[in-house]
Parts: structure tokens; sequence; C-alpha cells
């Protein structure tokens, strides 16, 4: 342990003092990133794989967990995006594609614990038959001083 000590003189004693303020801080963001990742919205319905023709109309279920701490859900936007050749990759990455619903999210408490909202989208008419990807972004504001966050998701489509 000597070299420990010998390094210890080293360190400026204001460092010592702001450890507390740093623990806090530490701590702080820990919370945000657990409580934030417990905020995830997903596409309930349809599953992944699910086959539409162009010109269809369905019912899309967003749906999110419960939140512990405030929250307060801001807009959510559904994209429809085909795929070609190519595989699907992450709205984040390749775009959401053609926007087929834009605007609040006002989810309701269902049957179990989850809350959703179900909104009716329509494929465009110009979609080839092939993979496509369902996009979903959410929108929400977090905690007592309402921390953005937004996140993407998104699900496999078969046009026929």
């Amino acid at each position: 342990m000597p070299g420990l000590a010998r390094f210890i003189q080293y360190i400026p004693p204001e460092l010592f003092t702001m450890l507390p303020s740093l623990s806090v801080l530490l701590a702080s963001i820990a919370v945000l990133v657990t409580s934030s990742s417990a905020q995830q919205a997903h596409i309930q319905s349809p599953q992944s794989g699910f086959q539409v023709s162009a010109s269809q109309s369905f019912t899309v279920e967003v749906e999110t967990p419960p939140f512990l701490s405030s929250s307060e859900e801001v807009s959510v936007v559904l994209g429809y995006k085909p795929c070609g050749t190519m595989l699907c990759l992450s709205p984040s990455e390749t775009g959401i594609g053609e926007v087929l619903y834009k605007g609040d999210y006002n989810p309701q408490r269902g049957t179990g614990l989850n809350v959703q909202q179900n909104f009716t989208v329509t494929i465009p008419t110009w979609a080839s038959p092939g993979p496509a990807m369902l996009s979903l972004v959410h929108y929400a504001l977090i905690g007592a001083v309402n921390i953005p966050w937004m996140e993407s998701k998104a699900i496999n489509l078969t046009v026929v």
C-alpha cells in the first residue's frame, strides 16, 4: 500500500470535496438510463412477418409499459419503407420512408398493465410485393424537468 499512499498525496484536496456531488450526478444518470429504458414503446400488433397488400388498411397497436416516474407522452410517427432486395435495417439508420401517421400519442390502459393506442394506417398504392418495414418513432418527456426521450423501432412486413 505504500504506492497508493504516495499516489493519494498527489490528488488535489478539492477533488475530495467534489466526490459527494459527483456521486449524486452518477446516481442521477443511472436512474435516468434505467427509467428511460423502461419507457420504451413497441408495436404490439401486427406481429413481425405480417402480410399486407398495397392500399390495404390495418390497425397498428402501439404499447408502452407503465412508467414509475412522471412522463408525458408527446407523439408517435408510423412509417412504411420497402426493403427491396436488401435486409430491412433500423429506421434510425435508413429512415422511416412514407409517413403513414404522425401525431399525438395518448395511450390508455387496456386489460393488462401496459397502456396502448390503436392507429389505422394504409399501405401506399405504389407498394410493390416483397419485404418492407413498419417503423415507429416515439417521443416523450420524462421526469420533473421534462427530459426529452426519442426512440425508433420497426417490424418486418411482407407486401403480397
